[in-house]
């Protein structure tokens, strides 16, 4: 039976100018690498860290130095909070991401101006609907004053 490290390094293609190993198997629908381990899916760039650096702390999100989902290399790996995750993932103009690319549920487009990002959980706020709902909330409580 193979290893998973064997596994790893069975499906990686290696591209010289970047330095990144590009997973070649499966892949989930964002664009990240799968493996089975034990019988479970994982991602395989979390994977590949853990064999080659250690155990990822509990919380931490495994950043892609390179930008690119697919690779495995474990130099191009580190672990981040979510909000760090998220702080790096809006650094680079050009990725692609589902929530960067839709708007609001307002129709705010998502820009850096327009979103906050919280620190702890990394999740997206829209400052415009942020801005609206204080302005709701400042003239009702201005109404139950009168």
């Amino acid at each position: 039976m193979r290893t998973t490290r064997a596994k790893i390094l069975e499906n990686v293609a290696i591209d010289a100018s970047s330095g990144c190993w590009n997973w070649t198997a499966s892949q989930n629908g964002a664009g990240y690498g799968q493996i089975a381990v034990e019988r479970k899916p994982r991602l395989a760039h979390r994977i590949s860290y853990e064999l080659h650096r250690g155990l990822i702390p509990h919380g931490m999100f495994v950043c892609h130095h390179c930008d690119n989902r697919a690779c495995v290399n474990p130099d191009h790996l580190e672990p981040v909070t979510a909000g760090e995750n998220m702080r790096r993932g809006y650094a680079v103009p050009l990725r692609v991401s589902a929530r960067r690319d839709r708007p609001c549920p307002a129709g705010h487009e998502r820009t850096e101006a327009n979103v906050r990002i919280d620190p702890k959980s990394g999740k997206l706020f829209c400052r415009p609907c942020q801005r609206e709902t204080q302005r709701r909330y400042a003239l009702r409580k201005k109404e139950m004053a009168a």
